[in-house]
């Protein structure tokens, strides 16, 4: 029996311990625990790899500041033919060497014109990296056939690298025109110019098929030619004539000659694609519709093109 006596004398003791503490106030309490450790965010994942996986304790929640936001809303709906966004990319893209105000070289060596801001745009719309090369238009089809570029936007028709290239939907009209002296055909000259291998070679042969023609490796030339009176007329993009002849000094004393059919000598120009590349075509297509709503491409088009001689394709 005395054994017992010092348990019973412990047990009283915890007991009445116990009720102390079921009596003392919170912050009694409060004050007696430890200080408690400070909030981390959850670790990156290159950072959990690198602790590995020996930490038994579980991992401290962040606070309400760092959890995740909410799921977004649902994305909003694309406009109408826009192509769903695409994978990051990179493309190469052809345009002419030396086609003002189509694509030019700058004064600080920028390149400039409307197929380049036109590239540009679609470019941002594919969500991919362009690297814009420029090409003399004769050298587009081995371009395309080495590989060296994706697409090119370089005012072509279908009918000047048709069978060798796919092409998109078209992206502007442009008109042609015949460009005649103002005081009449030099006597005993009766051949007309154009450019070899260019849209309006072949409309030359269409509309007027009674005329001689002589073909031309550059525009440059047949300008020189037709000022020095070896020509009876041109036919070109009424753009370029307008604006590489007729507003110079060498082109005062000529004019455009007024045509039955003015309609018959424009041109929609389309994008070149790689043949067969199918997904990109049609990827372009949609990006295309895009812009062509866009007020992007008025401003574009204003900006480059004369209004009264180049328009939207669908106009």
């Amino acid at each position: 029996m005395p054994k017992l006596a010092p348990l019973a004398l412990a047990a009283s003791l915890a007991l009445t311990f116990a009720g102390a503490l079921a009596l003392a106030p919170a912050a009694t309490l409060a004050q007696a625990a430890p200080p408690a450790a400070p909030t981390e965010a959850a670790p990156s994942a290159g950072a959990a790899a690198a602790e590995g996986s020996s930490a038994s304790t579980a991992p401290v929640a962040a606070p309400e500041s760092a959890q995740p936001p909410a799921a977004s809303p649902a994305a909003a709906p694309r406009l109408p033919g826009a192509a769903a966004a695409p994978e990051p990319r990179e493309l190469r893209v052809g345009v002419l060497d030396n086609a003002p105000p189509f694509s030019s070289r700058g004064r600080f060596g920028n390149r400039d014109g409307f197929d380049v801001d036109i590239a540009l745009a679609l470019c941002s719309r594919l969500n991919a990296t362009c690297t814009i090369t420029p090409f003399a238009a004769e050298d587009l089809a081995a371009a395309f056939d080495e590989r060296r570029i994706d697409f090119a936007v370089a005012t072509l028709t279908p009918a000047r690298l048709d069978g060798k290239v796919d092409f998109t939907n078209p992206y502007v009209r442009i008109a042609g025109r015949f460009v005649v002296p103002s005081a009449g055909v030099p006597e005993g000259v009766d051949a007309w110019g154009v450019v070899a291998g260019s849209a309006q070679a072949e409309d030359f042969v269409r509309v007027e098929p009674q005329r001689a023609v002589s073909l031309y490796a550059t525009a440059e030339e047949m300008w020189i030619d037709l000022s020095l009176g070896r020509l009876a007329g041109v036919l070109a993009p009424a753009i370029m004539a307008r604006r590489d002849f007729l507003a110079t000094p060498i082109g005062e004393g000529f004019r455009f000659e007024q045509t039955a059919d003015p309609e018959a000598l424009s041109r929609t120009a389309a994008i070149a694609v790689r043949q067969g590349n199918d997904a990109l075509r049609s990827a372009i297509d949609g990006a295309l519709a895009d812009l062509l709503a866009a007020p992007e491409y008025a401003d574009i088009l204003s900006r480059h093109l004369d209004g009264d001689l180049a328009e939207p394709p669908s106009t």
